[in-house]
C-alpha cells in the first residue's frame, strides 16, 4: 500500500489524498487455480476508484506490465512522470522482460547478504550480463555484489583486480552517471580498502 498523506494511519480511514493498493491473488478459474497482481488506486476525498487493473504474470510480460501500470498511473493521475525518472527507467531496466525475473531475484539475493546468497546473486547477474551485455545497470549490481562478497571474503590478486578494472570502467558509463549505484559501489569500495572518511563522503 502506498499513500500521499503525512502521519498515515492505516487502522483509520483517510478523508485526503490518494491510496494506491497493491495485492497478489490467488483464484480458482474454471478449474484451474490462477495467479494475478490486482492494483487499485482510490481517492480518499470521496472513496472513487481512479484506477482498477489486474495482470496476470508470466515468465515475459513484467516489463511489458510494468510500463502499462505506469502509465496508466499517469493517465489516472492526469501527471505525466518526469523526464529524468523516463530516462533512469530507460537507463535500469533490461530490453528483454524475461530478464527481469531474473534481475529482481539477484538484487533479492543481495539484499539478504548471506555468503550463499551473494554467490547466487553473482551467478545471475553474470549469466545476465553475457546474455545481455546492453544491460549496463545489471553490470553495476554484479560490481556491487561482488564488493561486497570481497568485504566477507578476500578475492585473491588476481581476481580483484579484474574487479577494480571493471569497476573503473561502469563508472565512467555515461548511462549510469548519477545514479545511486554508482555511490554505492564507490562507498562500499572504499570502506573495503579501509577508507571510512571518503566512504562517508560518498
Amino acid at each position: 500500500m502506498v499513500h500521499d498523506k503525512i502521519n498515515y494511519n492505516i487502522d483509520e480511514p483517510s478523508s485526503s489524498g490518494k491510496t494506491l493498493s497493491i495485492a497478489f491473488v490467488n483464484q480458482r478459474q474454471y478449474r484451474a487455480q490462477q495467479c494475478f497482481m490486482s492494483i487499485k488506486l482510490v481517492d480518499n476525498a470521496d472513496g472513487s476508484t481512479m484506477l482498477d487493473k489486474r495482470y496476470v504474470i508470466t515468465n515475459g510480460n513484467q516489463l511489458a506490465i510494468q510500463n502499462d501500470l505506469l502509465e496508466s498511473l499517469s493517465k489516472a493521475l492526469n501527471q505525466p512522470w518526469p523526464q529524468r525518472m523516463q530516462e533512469t527507467l530507460q537507463q535500469i531496466l533490461p530490453h528483454r522482460g524475461a530478464l527481469l525475473t531474473n534481475f529482481y531475484q539477484a538484487h533479492d539475493y543481495l539484499l539478504h547478504g548471506d555468503d550463499k546468497s551473494l554467490n547466487r546473486a553473482s551467478e545471475l547477474l553474470g549469466e545476465i550480463v553475457q546474455s545481455s551485455p546492453e544491460f549496463t545497470y545489471a553490470r553495476a549490481e554484479k560490481a556491487l555484489v561482488d564488493i561486497v562478497r570481497h568485504s566477507q571474503h578476500p578475492l585473491d590478486e588476481k581476481q580483484l583486480a579484474a574487479l577494480n578494472t571493471e569497476i573503473d570502467n561502469i563508472v565512467t558509463l555515461p548511462e549510469l552517471n548519477n545514479l545511486s549505484i554508482i555511490y554505492q559501489i564507490k562507498a562500499v569500495s572504499a570502506l573495503v580498502k579501509g577508507k571510512t572518511d571518503e566512504s562517508y563522503r560518498r
